[in-house]
């Protein structure tokens, strides 16, 4: 296109430049203009999204800007169509991706071109694609790093054809839907790689930007070859850091030509490579490498997390990876610049915004909603892809001031993390109305004066609420039940053939508890609500030790023992909370704030005795209540007193699990608290071989949403350890939006893997720290949000089930995980009980029942 000339270069063995993928790669030289390049003439379908992927590199400059651009009508009346642009490298290839889409106006005939270069400079091209996609937007957002526990492998099952994937070395890679050979193991394509010419060529990926120093990533695969009957498949990583590079050896097994394998591994790093991608190799040259079903994420990710947000797809922020500059941006108190080279550009290149001069920690980037494109009640997903320059690492907060019809503003979070100046890295909140508004501005803050704030990429996308729901339900009814077998005979043995059956759940597994107190057990109908709905327990404070100690040397366990002796009566399981209490003002005994500093260690000593006092006792302690909101032991014997608590505590009482407790996790706005902050606490202890066993979260919160529940749980879940809601309440002046709010965080928590149990902070009038939490009235009648509970328990009940013992003796149902009666009246009329458990098991449990005749 233009004066400009095109030359075909095959890959060359030595210190030239080869092709990113397959033998051939197109030079665009002699470019007089910037307007001049490559083009080809093509048909496209209208009103359909389209994607263009290509691998672009130059010659004869450091850096330049190459552009994708559609044109279509004829002179006078050509249009021309931006498509995608990406700051290419001449020491490497750099992935161009753009998008476009033709109206029903439109010509269906067009030029797509690639120029942009200034003069002089050479374009180089190789393996471009134009894929007709009805999923464009969701494809767009995948090319950036996610920070979330899920699959970090893009286009996994090969449903997007070869898409994110290219042949490492001169081979060529290509996607089949399957013949009467080979069909895939699952899904309906697979991947094939062919004409290798060397042990180390195959299938790869690149990771950029995906991977984390200190997390354990563990891939699976399943492989097979061709050409050959059986050879070895290796996985591998290469790593660059800088100049220097290695290779780490993820995983290998043996394959075979006649069935898929699974190929299993696992690697950990130490520091965040700049560059990485991950690729199969290993059999002779001239072996076919065939692969299916890619999976690589941080350990524990299948057990622990959900699938991400069901959305609407349509992302409302405007110009949201700078494409078109600055445009539809504004800074917010700050001075920004668009940066488009340079050694920090995003993973996959591309521009990113640069908020500097920062004088305030709310100064940040900005873009404004107007008040119809955010629905009141509505749950928009918001995700940005961001770092920081100017400090090792800083606290970033997505945030939203909302200006409201009636002229007020209030400001919404959204979500927090902490982002570094080494890598970029995902922020995904959340954000909603409960009325209209004129104006949102959404925008970036936290970061301390003089930080610059570094900004690639912002996503404000509708969740499907109804979708989610759907999603959740399923979820919880994966999670929380099991199918069973039940084999019923009568005393002497004999199967009850043909005998009606019926089943009912008589106690629930799942640890659903409350707050006590001496007070609170005194009070009979208190007593009889409590004991008909809870199985778990906490007491209030008499574990504390301002209650047990409060004056120096004078113990008091007269309120922690009867609560002991009231909850063993009734067979209640009991969270001992708390050992210690980090916070100075109202966590600890008075008398303790005025000991010189080198005498708490003894003291704390002193205090381990309540875990020898209880041992065998308690299933939880809470070591060192909210240390992420005080100081009072680290101040005074160094960071090294935390470990030691946990430490002695394991010691004294090793079959009581440890917790971290704190507030402010599932719910926002507290700089000092979150779910990134809580987890790399928690990191750290466990880098440290301390054991803790698992996270708390007090949970006192007053507008959960969804999404928001389910994305602080995920971030807590990629530690690995279980999860409690230990003092949960939710706070709503209006009963019935408290009954909403309260459902909202039940069934997420619930719904959740990595949750394994509830405890609630409260439930009746006149007992209660905050009259906004009640959910029960001081007559033992339940209020909205009280019958919202008790209808989920009765929904996660297993109650009625009617049927007929088959000829074999066998009856099959599926339930939620508990205790159970099973009720069977024979042919005779006699009726006969038994019992029996569920507990949870891969497949389906076997119960056998042995029946007693009923007097």
């Amino acid at each position: 296109m233009g004066g400009c000339r095109l030359q075909i270069f095959s890959a060359t063995p030595g210190p030239f430049i080869q092709p990113q993928s397959g033998r051939n790669y197109l030079v665009v030289t002699g470019r007089t203009q910037e307007w001049e390049g490559i083009s080809q003439h093509l048909q496209f379908e209208k009103s359909v999204p389209h994607l263009i992927y290509a691998w672009v590199r130059v010659a004869n400059a450091p850096t330049a800007t190459v552009t994708a651009t559609l044109s279509i009508g004829q002179a006078p009346n050509v249009r021309y169509i931006p498509v995608g642009k990406v700051v290419a490298s001449c020491n490497e290839w750099v992935q161009l991706v753009g998008s476009l889409q033709l109206e029903a106006a439109d010509p269906p005939l067009g030029n797509l071109y690639f120029s942009g270069a200034p003069p002089g400079v050479d374009i180089l091209l190789n393996n471009v694609y134009v894929l007709r996609d009805t999923l464009i937007e969701q494809v767009l957002s995948s090319a950036q790093p996610q920070s979330g526990p899920y699959n970090v492998l893009r286009n996994s099952d090969f449903s997007e054809g070869a898409f994110w994937w290219f042949p490492a070395g001169a081979c060529q890679t290509q996607v089949f839907a399957g013949s009467a050979q080979v069909s895939p193991k699952s899904g309906a394509f697979f991947l094939c790689t062919y004409q290798r010419t060397n042990p180390w060529e195959g299938p790869a990926q690149m990771l950029t930007g995906k991977l984390r120093a200190g997390l354990e990533y563990r891939l699976s695969a399943s492989v097979r070859v061709g050409n050959a009957p059986s050879a070895q498949v290796k996985a591998s990583l290469r790593v660059e850091y800088g100049q220097r590079s290695s290779f780490v050896y993820v995983g290998a097994v043996t394959a075979s030509d006649q069935n898929w394998t699974d190929l299993k591994g696992a690697f950990t790093l130490d520091e965040v490579p700049s560059r990485s991608h991950l690729y199969f190799e290993g059999p002779a040259a001239g072996v076919d490498i065939l692969l299916d079903q890619v999976e690589l994420a941080p350990a524990d990710v299948t057990r622990h997390c959900r699938q991400s947000a069901a959305t609407t797809g349509v992302n409302l922020v405007q110009n949201p990876d700078f494409q078109r500059g600055t445009d539809c941006w504004m800074p917010f108190g700050v001075t920004f610049e668009l940066v488009q080279t340079g050694p920090l550009l995003p993973p996959g290149g591309g521009p990113y915004l640069r908020a500097w001069n920062r004088s305030a920690t709310w100064q940040g980037p900005a873009q404004s909603f107007g008040g119809s494109t955010i629905r009141p009640g509505a749950e928009y997903e918001v995700k940005a892809l961001l770092r920081v320059a100017g400090a090792s690492c800083a606290p970033l907060q997505m945030a939203a001031r909302i200006t409201f019809t009636d002229g007020k503003q209030d400001y919404h979070f959204c979500g927090d993390f902490e982002a570094t100046d080494d890598a970029w890295a995902e922020l995904a909140g959340t954000l909603s109305l409960d009325r209209p508004a004129k104006e949102v501005l959404l925008y970036v803050q936290s970061a301390p004066a003089g930080v610059d704030i570094l900004l690639a990429r912002m996503s404000l996308v509708e969740v499907d609420l109804a979708q989610h729901r759907q999603q959740l339900a399923e979820q919880t009814d994966k999670l929380r039940r099991q199918d069973v077998e039940l084999v019923l005979s009568d005393e002497s043995g004999s199967p009850l053939a043909g005998a009606r059956i019926e089943v009912n759940q008589v106690k629930r597994s799942f640890p659903f508890g409350c707050v006590s107190g001496p007070r609170n057990v005194q009070n009979k109908v208190w007593e009889a609500y409590f004991l008909k709905t809870f199985n778990w327990t906490v007491f209030e404070n008499e574990m504390k030790w301002y209650h047990t100690e409060g004056q120096r040397g004078q113990l008091n366990y007269r309120d922690a023992d009867a609560l002991m002796a009231w909850a063993d009566k009734h067979a209640l399981k009991v969270r001992g909370h708390c050992i210690f209490w980090e916070v100075e003002k109202g966590g600890i005994p008075g008398w303790l704030c005025h000991v010189p500093p080198a005498e708490i260690a003894p003291l704390v000593e002193k205090r381990l005795e309540i875990v020898e006092r209880y041992k065998g006792r308690l299933a939880h302690w809470d070591v060192n209540n909210e240390m992420l909101h005080g100081d009072f032991f680290r101040s005074r014997c160094g960071e090294q007193i935390i470990p030691h608590m946990f430490h002695r505590a394991h010691q004294v009482d090793p079959g009581c699990k440890l917790f971290v407790n704190d507030f402010n996790v599932l719910c926002g706005g507290d700089t000092n608290s979150g779910p990134y902050r809580l987890r790399a606490q928690v990191q750290k202890l466990l880098s440290q071989g301390v054991p803790v066993h698992g996270i708390g979260c007090q949970a006192h919160v007053d507008r959960p949403t969804p999404v928001g529940v389910r994305q602080r749980l995920d971030v807590l879940a990629t530690t690995g350890l279980p999860i409690w809601l230990t003092e949960l309440d939710v706070n709503q002046k209006d009963e019935n939006e408290r009954a909403e709010r309260l459902e909202v965080i039940l069934r997420e928590s619930f719904g959740h893997p990595a949750v394994e149990g509830i405890v609630l902070w409260g439930f009746m009038e006149g007992f209660m720290w905050t009259k906004g939490g009640i959910l029960v009235r001081s007559d033992g009648t339940p209020n909205a949000a009280g019958r919202c509970m008790e209808a989920l328990l009765e929904e996660w009940t297993t109650k009625d089930i009617l049927g007929q013992v088959g000829p074999d003796g066998k009856f099959v149902f599926r339930g939620y995980l508990g205790d159970y009666e099973a009720k069977v009246t024979g042919a005779d009329g006699l009726v006969r009980k038994g019992v029996f458990t569920l507990e949870r098991n891969a497949e389906t449990v076997q119960a056998v029942v042995r029946l007693e005749k009923v007097q």
